[in-house]
């Protein structure tokens, strides 16, 4: 899309419009947004970046929380996301998530969660039917390992309840060429 010809209000993404940007993780509150989309002020974005808007809110990049668009979610998720998990394995292992109960994780995360979103508490009581104990940090650092699999994105807050929707495609997109998505990422990141 040539951003210089989109009419003032219209969100619709381009592939070289949005690469990235902050998101708030404080449920029932706006996003707050750095703005990476041409030609609209954050105003614009927070009012307008609804459901039907194509874009993400999802773990990308520490443990922070980002917009994304969403056809580009698998491959940002490709390259960032192997970082990301390798510099949560200390953390991992504070909270006592072993390989196996990680893996047991996204097999109960990765399973279809009904009709609506599923909250926290509802992605926590699936954990511990399971056998999965998210007591303390634990919950919450096993929905972010989903989310970096490509299996859970936020949904829309309910209230001040933070909810996540399950992926359409639910894995991350391999990257046949590193240096080509490193390009692109630079590339975008320097447009938008």
């Amino acid at each position: 899309t040539d951003p210089e010809a989109r009419p003032a209000g219209d969100l619709s993404v381009g592939p070289d419009d949005i690469l990235i940007a902050p998101s708030s993780p404080r449920p029932g509150e706006p996003a707050l947004v750095t703005v990476t989309i041409r030609n609209q002020d954050a105003g614009d974005v927070q009012r307008d970046a609804a459901p039907g808007v194509p874009l993400v809110r999802t773990w990308l990049m520490r443990g922070t929380l980002q917009l994304a668009a969403a056809d580009d979610l698998g491959w940002l998720l490709g390259i960032l996301a192997p970082n990301v998990l390798r510099a949560s394995r200390r953390r991992y292992a504070e909270l006592g998530l072993d390989s196996g109960t990680l893996a047991r994780a996204i097999d109960v995360l990765g399973r279809p969660l009904g009709q609506h979103p599923a909250t926290r508490a509802e992605l926590f009581a699936e954990l511990a039917a399971r056998g999965i104990d998210p007591a303390g940090q634990r919950g919450i650092h096993l929905v972010r390992h989903a989310a970096l699999h490509g299996l859970l994105i936020y949904g829309p807050d309910q209230g001040h309840e933070q909810t996540w929707i399950r992926r359409e495609v639910s894995t991350t997109q391999p990257v046949d060429d590193r240096e080509e998505a490193l390009a692109t990422l630079a590339r975008r990141y320097h447009s938008a």
